[in-house]
């Protein structure tokens, strides 16, 4: 069961391009496969089931599930988890071995001090056109973005 977010996004992506189609309000419901399954299976309904191939949602279990309620209901959609969201749960998984999160902690250090201390932020902004990236907190991906910037700019570091 998924509580978290209150938005359920629905976006349609065609040959031609992709386009936001609606959000649902999901305030006070409980986001069980039930009811996700039957948003996504309305929205299937109001695009037009013969024009739908397939359903993209990220990998958790209550998605799984959904997934496999939409491929019931329509026999020719397929389901898929999201790359994107697959990839970052590996690089968060990369990030728990000892060494990676050692790096990540001292890199997640210095672009704070730096960030964070007007003089030490000049002296860098002199020496490089490039800002160094603070990671998000949600994906941890960002703190691979994050070490590449700074090997990019390791000599104004």
């Amino acid at each position: 069961m998924c509580v978290g977010a209150l938005l359920l996004n629905l976006l349609v992506v065609f040959p031609k391009g992709k386009m936001f189609f609606k959000a649902v309000d999901t305030g006070g419901e409980t986001k069980d496969t039930a009811y996700i399954a039957g948003q996504l299976i309305d929205c299937i309904r109001e695009v037009g089931a013969d024009s739908v191939i397939q359903v993209v949602t990220n990998s958790a279990t209550v998605c799984k599930a959904v997934g496999r309620l939409v491929e019931q209901e329509f026999s020719w959609i397929t389901w898929m988890p999201c790359t994107p969201h697959y990839l970052d749960l590996l690089l968060e998984d990369v990030g728990k071995l000892p060494w990676a999160a050692e790096v990540v902690a001292e890199a997640k250090a210095v672009v704070k001090f730096i960030t964070n201390h007007h003089r030490s932020q000049a002296l860098f902004r002199r020496k490089s056109l490039l800002d160094l990236l603070k990671p998000g907190d949600t994906h941890f991906a960002t703190n691979f973005i994050m070490l590449d910037r700074m090997l990019e700019v390791r000599e104004a570091l």
